[in-house]
């Protein structure tokens, strides 16, 4: 590239979507304990609108008795 000579990088316009997703669980040792999680999470954007989508999941046991079980939407 010389001295003077611009190039211009676009935008994908054709990516409208973005998110992410995530799980995990846990199993502590000497316990009869379970922890589960998922969540996901996704946003479109486009000219006039943007939408927004947002899901998280939880699940706690303690000695085969569930102490949460949650969805937030």
């Amino acid at each position: 590239m010389s001295d003077g000579e611009h190039i211009e990088i676009k935008p994908d316009i054709d990516k409208i979507w973005d998110g992410s997703f995530t799980s995990g669980w846990t199993v502590p040792k000497a316990t009869e304990a379970f922890n589960f999680r998922f969540a996901f999470n996704a946003t479109r954007k486009t000219e006039p609108h943007v939408v927004t989508v947002n899901l998280d999941y939880k699940k706690q046991t303690a000695q085969t008795e569930t102490t949460a079980d949650r969805m937030y939407f």
